[in-house]
């Protein structure tokens, strides 16, 4: 190949490097005639219809493919943000719902609590009363009782009795 002209340059991949490729082969043999340049004169044909745009073209939809799945990811990616954003405030939420089920929950068990003490006291007020109205009947019936031991006394003549009464209630006196 170098006995017919061909010449070999190293590309590197940067732009330095083809702009390098490029000084070579413009500062090359006259004779050297880029096939672009003839694609386009020489056959008229358009930029996207020559091999070098064709090139140019296939590496343009190469990366309109990459950002089209780079872009494609960042939703997919953006969507379980938005899930994952979603559960997380699902969990909240039924967190708060369950605090003010307990919350609940106690307020009715202190009402219930406190409908027991209520009846507890009712219950205790009515035997306390209970307990006093016995005290009152079984002291009318001592009363009674006593009033039947003065009485025969009484009528003999043996004591005198004098009556008082007031609001603290009746006293006997005797002689």
């Amino acid at each position: 190949m170098r006995e017919r002209g061909s010449d070999t340059v190293q590309h590197d991949g940067n732009a330095a490097s083809a702009f390098g490729v490029i000084d070579r082969l413009v500062q090359g043999s006259p004779d050297v005639v880029p096939s672009i340049q003839r694609e386009l004169i020489d056959d008229g044909r358009d930029l996207g219809t020559t091999e070098a745009g064709k090139a140019v073209e296939q590496d343009l939809q190469k990366a309109k493919k990459k950002f089209q799945n780079e872009k494609k990811e960042l939703e997919e990616q953006h969507a379980q943000a938005l899930r994952d954003k979603y559960v997380a405030l699902v969990d909240t939420l039924k967190e708060q719902r369950q605090q003010y089920n307990d919350k609940l929950r106690l307020n009715v068990q202190a009402q219930a609590d406190l409908r027991i003490d209520w009846e507890r006291l009712v219950h205790k007020k009515h035997k306390d009363i209970k307990n006093l109205e016995a005290k009152v009947k079984k002291m009318n019936e001592e009363k009674i009782a006593l009033w039947e031991l003065l009485l025969p006394l009484v009528s003999v003549g043996m004591i005198s009795v004098g009556v008082i009464t007031g609001d603290t209630g009746t006293t006997v006196s005797g002689d």
